[in-house]
């Protein structure tokens, strides 16, 4: 269960990664079945506040992701609704997201154990390993100064290092 995937307000570079990793780090952790979850809305210091889904989510394969839409709704004093009736708050809609068109897939190159790569936060690192994941490839690699991570070839923005 991944709860609250919803929009940070990070605007540094740097935090927006921290965010896609942690992201990523929950993802990767299902064994068979995930759910990710996020509020419509949320009282923040006695104000309602839009809830904006993960920018995150889009990058997902839209073919394994199913929408179950609402599960329980924001009553009108705030609480939660007993009937689980589809309501509106001071008129704001309480609809479901629409789902994001499907981009193209990019061409991901094939990586092989005992490459050397660079990654922009991590440095520079050696591929160890590498596992076939529903038409991705998960890499471990052994980052000099961060040790050892694993991330997805397709969501990890890494370059070969050419000799």
């Amino acid at each position: 269960l991944v709860s609250r995937a919803v929009e940070a307000e990070f605007t540094d570079p740097a935090a927006i990664e921290e965010e896609r990793r942690l992201f990523y780090v929950g993802i990767t952790r299902a064994e068979q079945l995930l759910y990710i979850t996020y509020v419509a809305n949320r009282l923040t210091w006695g104000r309602y506040q839009p809830g904006v889904a993960s920018r995150f989510l889009d990058s997902l394969p839209h073919e394994h992701v199913r929408d179950l839409g609402r599960r329980s709704t924001v009553s009108p004093r705030g609480g939660m609704s007993l009937t689980g009736r589809a309501q509106t708050l001071s008129g704001l809609s309480m609809s479901t997201l629409k789902p994001a068109p499907i981009p193209p897939k990019a061409q991901v190159r094939a990586w092989s154990a005992g490459e050397k790569i660079f990654h922009p936060k991590f440095g520079e690192g050696t591929i160890i390993e590498v596992q076939e994941r529903r038409g991705d490839q998960e890499l471990a690699i052994e980052f000099t100064r961060h040790g050892q991570k694993r991330l997805l070839a397709s969501l990890a923005p890494i370059e070969l290092i050419t000799d």
